[in-house]
Order: C-alpha cells, then structure tokens, then sequence
C-alpha cells in the first residue's frame, strides 16, 4: 500500500525570462521537506532542466555565488 508523504515542502521561481518552475519536495517531516526543497530550488537556479547539463547564467546573492541553499551551513 502506498501512502502519502508526512510533509510537503512546495516552492516556486519565476525567472525574468517569463519561465516558471514550481515544484514539491516530501520528508518524513518538516524540517526533511525543507531541506530537500532547498537542494532542488537551488539545482533549479543553476540548472535549465530539460535533461541536458546547460546551465542557467550565474545567479547570485548579496554578490556571492552561494546561494545560501545548501546545508553544508549547518553544520
């Protein structure tokens, strides 16, 4: 039996060219469900996602590269 996820974490980007990209990431709870989200937003910022390795131009914030989307902050 297949069963929902506990916790859903749903975000959405509008880029300037007109292209929107919305998506859900799910975790056994919220925190999970956050961090996922945070990992694919950033991958959806870098990346265009039609299957091919091009990537987006640079997106940057307060003048750094880092997007302040990775966990590695945390730790």
């Amino acid at each position: 039996m297949e069963r929902e996820p506990d916790w859903v974490c749903w975000y959405s980007i509008a880029f300037a060219g007109g292209e929107t990209r919305k998506h859900a990431t799910a975790g056994v709870d919220s925190v999970q469900a956050m961090l996922l989200s945070f990992a694919s937003a950033a991958g959806d910022l870098r990346y265009v996602g039609n299957g091919s390795p091009e990537r987006r131009p640079p997106v940057t914030w307060l003048d750094d590269d880092d997007l302040g989307l990775t966990t590695n902050h945390f730790e």
